[in-house]
Parts: structure tokens; sequence; C-alpha cells
């Protein structure tokens, strides 16, 4: 369930139904509601990489009528990858490819066969980038070239529109390869304190980079902003470039060129030197980890925060804000006005990219922010209209008392907007972001511009929002990379459960209304850096929740609602740091309050609601006074 590879049983017949169903999707029946003319351009796309598929398919079969190698049958599908409607997929250049034996006889003929798939898969991606690019969708044009070289990676005219170089040995020259070894400065920092000789510089294609970290650190720093720069340019093509040059370059007239200004950043060898150097430049300094300051055009990032560890999802974000702000001329302060929601939205949602070698997602339904904004709205019921969202100024914004939960459904609004599969609304999003940096722009001209109207857009947000079985199943994209799921109400199957199992890093999983068996908690017990897990409102089958004693990081666990009756909370007694315990609303007793207090490290307990009285309260407090216990009116 990570990255998808098709396995060599795959047939012709299930890549033929798969197409039907692509071509479906892709037709005018499935158009924006709204407007009939609009094209599902990722529909598309998925349909020529089934076709793909397909080519691949039949190229195994012809390898097992030849009696070749096992090995080739294998490797022929390691290059195909099942794409989704749900998120974006962006390609890097670079000059890695998939490592392949040379071969001989059989083998070299296989190995021929297979570049021509690729190549011929390339080709057929360069006349949909044509298609788009004729139906003004310069964006998806932009991003199907750098798709076509993963494929064909002696394509002359993307890399010619690209702005790549070929050199003598055959390989290219990508932009983003070329970082320049580090320079020490003979002078004192020009921003923050540090004294001569006592930092360097780096200079990559977009971004000059001072440090006084380690030059490993620094140069692991720089290939990350490339990659970032990379996929940020070609989301958001339509607001840094003159959209219609992309029919230009396809019709041979120029190509992309690098910008003579450098993005620049600051990196700091831990967080103690970036507290101390920007204490007196911002405010609160010390509670962040990554900065960016638009009057001096600086993003600011300790290797490290607080922690000791790398907050890449800060730096991403910060980033995002600094290459909204440098890659066009802009107003100063654009969102003091209005929408500094959406501002702050789409820096969140840039913080769901993964970086997969030469394969970026962006957004999908299991990205980290919006689990809590799906937790907020539908099973907290937290919501601001989007209408008073619009309206508000920033310092409105700011100094509200649910500021953090107003940034989580500004996430969430956003990655409907940037990720809808029913509306097509990113190309629209994006134009109105350059409109916003540009000029001012009253609160109501936002529904215009989206081409739906507040009241809809909440309507819309609550449906995006709802999870299903099928969605844990098929479209967890990278279950090694996921720390965090919502799932409520999602009807899991045991085939649901089987994923979840595999999602190594998972710290916090919310499945409210599960049905929770022995099978399904054994699922579950291999997660061993878990640290919340909410039930709420689940139907707990007896000797489930014992299988959560192998669950060492195991610290909150939240039953409210659920099916649990007494004689089954003797089963949470070994989980060795279990400390916050919410069994709220549930038919637990006096008597069950007894098997609670062996639980050894508890700290917190719930009981609203429940069927505990104040005289059962007293006398677990007697027993363990170091439990705050909780029993709300």
């Amino acid at each position: 369930m990570s990255t998808a590879f098709l396995s060599t049983e795959n047939s012709l017949a299930r890549f033929a139904k798969a197409i039907l169903i692509v071509l479906f999707l892709a037709s005018p029946l499935f158009a924006q509601k709204g407007n009939a003319t609009a094209v599902n351009w990722r529909a598309k796309r998925i349909l020529l990489n089934r076709q793909y598929g397909a080519d691949l398919q039949e190229l195994a079969n012809w390898c097992r009528e030849k009696g070749a190698d096992k090995e080739q049958i294998t490797n022929t599908f390691k290059i195909y990858r099942e794409f989704g409607l749900d998120r974006q997929y962006i390609f890097l250049p670079t000059e890695k490819t998939m490592p392949v034996l040379e071969s001989e006889g059989l083998g070299a003929e296989w190995l021929q066969k297979l570049n021509e798939i690729k190549v011929s898969h390339g080709e057929r991606l360069f006349e949909l980038a044509k298609q788009a690019a004729d139906a003004n969708a310069h964006a998806i044009a932009f991003q199907l070239l750098h798709e076509v070289i993963y494929y064909d990676r002696d394509h002359k005219d993307v890399r010619r529109i690209l702005g790549h170089k070929k050199l003598k040995d055959g390989k290219w020259r990508i932009h983003s390869e070329k970082v320049k070894p580090p320079r020490t400065s003979g002078r004192g920092h020009d921003i923050v304190g540090w004294p001569a000789k006592s930092f360097f510089t780096v200079n990559t294609p977009h971004f000059q980079i001072d440090s006084n970290a380690t030059k490993k650190e620094t140069a692991e720093l720089a290939q990350k902003l490339e990659s970032w720069h990379y996929v940020w340019r070609q989301v958001f093509f339509e607001y840094w470039a003159k959209a219609p040059i992309i029919k230009k370059w396809l019709k041979g007239d120029g190509g992309l060129k690098i910008p003579r200004r450098r993005f620049r950043v600051i990196f700091f060898r831990d967080h103690a030197d970036y507290t101390k150097q920007l204490k007196n430049l911002q405010q609160g300094i010390e509670r962040t980890s990554g900065y960016y300051n638009g009057i001096l055009k600086v993003s600011f990032f300790p290797a490290t925060d607080s922690n000791g560890d790398q907050d890449e999802a800060t730096w991403l974000h910060e980033l995002t804000h600094q290459l909204f702000r440098e890659s066009i001329a802009t107003r100063e302060q654009p969102f003091a006005d209005h929408f500094l929601w959406l501002d702050e939205g789409i820096a969140m949602h840039f913080e769901s990219l993964v970086v997969d070698g030469q394969i970026a997602t962006l957004g999908g339904f299991d990205a980290k922010r919006l689990q809590y904004s799906r937790v907020r709205r539908l099973r907290e019921n937290y919501h601001v209209p989007v209408k008073q969202l619009a309206a508000m100024d920033k310092k409105a914004f700011q100094a509200r008392k649910d500021v953090a939960l107003l940034y989580s459904e500004s996430a969430g609004i956003v990655h409907m907007l940037m990720d809808s599969r029913k509306y097509d609304m990113q190309p629209v999003l994006i134009r109105f972001m350059k409109t916003i940096h540009k000029r001012k722009i009253k609160p109501d001209a936002f529904e215009d511009l989206i081409g739906r109207s507040f009241e809809q857009l909440d309507k819309d947000y609550i449906d995006f929002l709802k999870v299903s079985y099928r969605d844990v199943e098929k479209r967890i994209e990278n279950v090694v990379s996921i720390s965090a799921l919502a799932a409520p109400d999602a009807k899991l199957s045991d085939e649901a459960f089987d994923v979840l199992g595999m999602c190594s890093n998972l710290r916090w999983l919310d499945i409210t209304g599960c049905k929770f068996t022995r099978r399904r908690a054994l699922k579950l017990s291999r997660l061993d850096l878990i640290k919340e897990l909410f039930l709420t409102a689940s139907e707990i089958s007896p000797g489930s929740l014992e299988l959560l004693n192998q669950l060492a990081s195991l610290q909150e666990l939240d039953l409210s609602s659920s099916s649990i009756e007494d004689d089954q909370l003797e089963e949470l007694q070994k989980i060795p740091d279990l400390q916050v315990l919410q069994i709220a609303n549930t038919r637990v007793t006096d008597a069950g309050l007894l098997k609670i207090a062996k639980i050894p490290r508890l700290k917190v307990l719930d009981v609203t609601g429940s069927g505990v009285t104040a005289i059962g309260v007293e006398r677990f407090q007697q027993i363990r006074d170091d439990v705050k216990v909780v029993q709300r009116k």
C-alpha cells in the first residue's frame, strides 16, 4: 500500500476495466458542475498511465511466453506506479534512473521493448501537454513536460523548453543539480550577529544560503529547497509566469530561464542560536522553528527545533510565503485586510509535500494537516463559515482565542480548493492569489472568482472531509510517511485495518465509530509509535483491548460513548504508558473504577456522563490520589 506497484499476476482485463472507468471520469459527464466544458486533466493523465500499465502487462506476458527470467518480469513492473485523483503528482528532473543490468540475447530484447514502451508513453504525455496548453490549462501543460522526461530522458523538445543542456558524456545539466562549493565570508553577517569567518554561503540556482550549520546539513537543505522550489513552480505556474508563454515554448520559441535573483535563507546550527540571533527581530521567536520576514525578504531556519528534530513542515510553510511574496512584484502586506486564512491555508497545504525520489506528491486525504481539520469539523463540530473567514483582517484573525482552530479550518478549506475531485477550483484559486498580491479585493469578490458561493463552499467542505473504508484501503499513498490519520465513521473494513497495521509511523489515529474486534486490534498492536488512539462511539469486542498492551508508546485512549463495560476494563491494566483514559458517556460504573485503578501510569480519567457516581470517584481517589478525575456537569 505504499508506492503502488503492479504485481505480476495482474491481467489485461483489469487494465481494460480500469481504463473504461477513467474514460468515464474524463468524459464531459464528469466535468465540473456548472461548467460542462471543464476537462478533468487528472483523469486524462490517469487514463494514459493505465494504458502504459497495459503495455507493461503485455511485455510481462511476452516474457512468460519466451521463458524469460522472473527478475525481468519483476523489473517490468517496478517502473509502474498507480496515480489517484485526490492529490497531485509532481516530477522532478534528475539524471538518476532505475538501474538495469546490461543484458544480452533475450534480456537485451526485453530491455529494448521496455525502453520503447517508456518513450512511447512519454510521447503520449507530450501530446497531452500540448492539448492542455491549447485549452489554456497552462500549469497542467508545464507539469506534464516534467513528467515526459521521467519516461523519455532524451526528449529534446522538453529538455529545450525546460532549459536543460546536454553534456558531452550524454547526461543533461539540470538547474537544481548545480550547487556551488561553500564560500566562507571575511565579514560579519549583515543581518544576524555572526562574526567574520564563523559562517559560509552556498549558492544554488535559486537560493543563497548563509549558514553556520554543518556543511552536510547545509548541502541537504540546499537540495531540499531546490526540490521544493521545483514543485512550487509547477503547481503555481500561473502565479509566477505569463501563462500563455507555454504555448510559445511548445512551438519552439524560447524556454525556461533561471531568474538572476536568488531567494535568501539564513540557516542556523541549532534552535538556541536561532533564538539568540532573532529575539530582537521577532517577538515569540523561541516558540517557532522557522520564520519568514517579508520586510527583509529572508527566511530563517534552525537546523533543529527545540526538541533537536528537523521541522521540515515549518520550513515548507515559511518557504511558501517567501516564494509567493518574492516570485513576482507584490504589494506590501497583501493579506492585512482580508483573506489571511487563505494565505496561511495554502502554506499549510504545501506542508503536505512528500518527495520520494523523482516523484513528489502534494495533498491527498491522508495529508497530516487535513486530519486535524477533519476531526474539528466532523467530530467536534467546530466551524467558522468561509464568509466570516474572508472578512477577517489580520489583526482580528490573530487576536481570536480559537486562532489555532482557525488555522486548522483554513488548512482544511484550502485542501478542498486545491484537491477536490468534485470541483476544479485550483486554477481560479491560483489566479485569485495573484490578484490579491497585486491589488486589494473585497471579500465578496472571492465568490465570483471561485465560481461558488460562501454557503456552497461550507456545504462542499463537509462532503470533502468525509472518509470511507475505501479511502483507507486504496488511497493511502505511502504507509510509512503517515504520522496522523482521522477516519471517523468510515465504516472501516478488515482490509482497511490491514493497511492501518502497516502505517508503522502512526502517532495519532482516530477511528471513531468503528467495530473494534480482536482481529482488528491485532493489526493495530504492531503500531509501536502510536501515542493517541480514539475509539470514540465504537463497538468494542471482548478481548480486543488486551491486545493494546503491546503498545509501549500509547499514552491516550479515548473510549467515550463506546460499548465498553466494567468487565472489559481489566484488559487495559497492562498498557505500560497509558496516561489519559476517556470513558465519558459509557456504561462503566463504580465497579469498573477499581479495575482502572490498576493502570500503572494513569494521570487523567474522564468519567463524564458515565455510570460512575460521586461516591465511586471518592473511593477511587483514595486508592489513586495521583489521578485527576474529570466529571463535567
